[in-house]
């Protein structure tokens, strides 16, 4: 399928169904929504019309559809083209990206034949940016793309192990994680969680340990690590070179404090 946004109109979008059923017309018209995401924010409402269609309609509550793969490209093809200094007005269109991405592989072990097809034609699509989503770790978009790759299995390995077309430190990784679980918004599978714990665990210090047994206990559960906020707090003092010592008290809150 191109992704070259002068040719959205040649895809009979009726075919491609979403949440709320065809994708061809109306409410429902992906097409519109691409060609509106492509031309940028400066219509606000159409743009922000778009974007709900994104996350009602191609994506919605976690679950992908039929044309969500379809319109993957696109995505792809218009964060690609804006100019560095503008992309804070693309954030939520960037974070579709691994949004999708994770809702694939949860549904890589659903029980419908249908949702499992599904989440394979989302995973093929994110595979082929592989060049792309490398290129974008050098970029503002870098997060959003490490969280993508770390949904998919074949490309997994480029951000856990050392690697030269990787333009990020395990440290960086490790924070756009702990900023993703902090949010609340993303899981990751097994492997990334294990990953992240042990990065945690050779900071050596008691606040990290603490957030690696969280996230040991999610690896062998659900995925879903208790108490985000902690995980926030740590990333964000991570992120500031902040002593950990100064969220001890979100991870150790019976700790009597010593006196001076």
């Amino acid at each position: 399928m191109t992704n070259d946004i002068r040719n959205v109109r040649d895809i009979d979008w009726a075919k491609w169904r979403g949440a709320y059923g065809p994708s061809g017309s109306g409410p429902h018209d992906v097409a519109d929504a691409i060609e509106a995401l492509s031309a940028g924010p400066d219509d606000e409402e159409r743009f922000a019309e778009a974007i709900e269609l994104l996350s009602s309609h191609v994506w919605h509550q976690g679950t992908i559809y039929p044309v969500t793969a379809q319109v993957l490209p696109f995505l792809f093809e218009i964060m690609d083209g804006i100019p560095s200094d503008t992309l804070g007005a693309y954030d939520e269109l960037a974070g579709f990206i691994p949004r999708c991405a994770c809702s694939a592989r949860i549904a890589t072990r659903a029980k419908d034949p249908r949702e499992r097809e599904g989440s394979e034609e989302v995973l093929t699509a994110l595979r082929s940016e592989r060049a792309r989503l490398l290129a974008w770790t050098r970029t503002p978009l870098r997060g959003d793309a490490v969280a993508t790759m770390l949904q998919v299995s074949e490309l997994r390995s480029l951000v856990l192990t050392p690697n030269a077309e990787l333009a990020l430190e395990p440290r960086d990784v490790l924070l756009i994680v702990l900023g993703q679980l902090g949010e609340g918004g993303l899981v990751f599978d097994t492997d990334v969680l294990s990953w992240t714990a042990r990065a945690l665990e050779d900071l050596h210090h008691e606040v990290a340990t603490s957030a690696a047994s969280m996230l040991r206990e999610a690896a062998g559960g659900d995925e879903r690590p208790r108490s985000p906020p902690k995980l926030a707090a740590l990333a964000n003092a991570l992120g500031r070179n902040e002593r950990l010592d100064t969220v001890a008290d979100l991870f150790f809150p019976l700790r009597i404090p010593n006196k001076r």
